[in-house]
């Protein structure tokens, strides 16, 4: 039972890392701004709150196992249960809602550029970060630009661009250096400013930031759930190991048992 509570206490460490990695990867390139990113640094903060509670609970686990406490181990017993209870049902509830997770961050990367890049020294500094860190271009792709607010002075019109989404006649705009594959100052700029959407070129990453940031934050949540399925199997263990001690103990009188 010292080993099951042992390992449930690295588990709960483990926890904590992994959300103290999700909330550096997410904090690096997303404003703390908006409901939608709100809901996801608070399941984050959940995430974190949980691990060290695991921790605590299984630290109680480990004093009870040494010393021979019905009382403890029946405690660890009931938090162990209501731990499961929580895991299963915030498990589904986050399956369920992936969707609205990537919608949450994809709209915020799509608000930061849109709206903020260019006004704000800080959001400026965070996307060109994002897009030469993650090699990306825009939210869904270079396109996205043509709208931002740093394009917004552009009033040349070149009529008969169509492109699925976009405008029929969109003025010349230009991307952000951070864009570019190659930043060398002479090819940056022969490659970063377009007559219109259709008139992309190469030299310009094609990947939009949108989805190479959620790819990167899935990777991190895949590694939570594995995490979380290790821990599942480690509590189950611990669950009937607690049972097994505790009826040991209490039928020993007190007795020395150890386990």
């Amino acid at each position: 039972c010292i080993f099951f509570a042992t390992a449930f206490v690295l588990a709960g460490i483990a926890v904590v890392v992994v959300s103290v990695m999700l909330l550096l990867d997410s904090s690096k390139y997303l404003a703390n701004e908006g409901e939608d990113s709100q809901m996801y640094y608070s399941i984050i903060y959940i995430l974190l709150g949980a691990g060290s509670f695991m921790a605590i609970v299984g630290f109680l686990g480990c004093c009870g196992a040494l010393r021979e406490s019905p009382c403890m181990l029946c405690t660890f017993f009931v938090f162990l249960v209501v731990i499961i209870a929580a895991e299963v049902t915030g498990g589904i509830w986050a399956w369920s809602n992936l969707d609205t997770f990537e919608k949450a961050v994809k709209d915020q990367v799509n608000h930061m550029i849109n709206k903020d890049y260019s006004t704000s020294e800080v959001i400026t500094k965070t996307i060109d970060a994002m897009q030469h860190d993650l090699r990306c271009c825009g939210v869904d792709g270079p396109q996205d630009w043509a709208n931002a607010k740093m394009n917004q002075k552009t009033d040349i019109s070149i009529p008969g661009i169509q492109e699925i989404g976009i405008r029929t006649m969109i003025g010349a705009y230009s991307v952000p250096k951070s864009c570019c594959v190659e930043m060398e100052d002479s090819t940056c700029e022969a490659v970063r400013h377009f007559e219109g959407v259709a008139s992309i070129v190469h030299g310009i990453h094609s990947q939009g930031c949108g989805t190479a940031l959620w790819n990167g934050l899935y990777n991190n949540l895949v590694l939570v759930c594995a995490i979380g399925l290790a821990i599942a199997v480690l509590q189950i263990l611990g669950l009937i190991f607690t049972i097994v001690l505790c009826c040991a103990v209490r039928s020993d009188g007190g007795a020395s048992f150890k386990a």
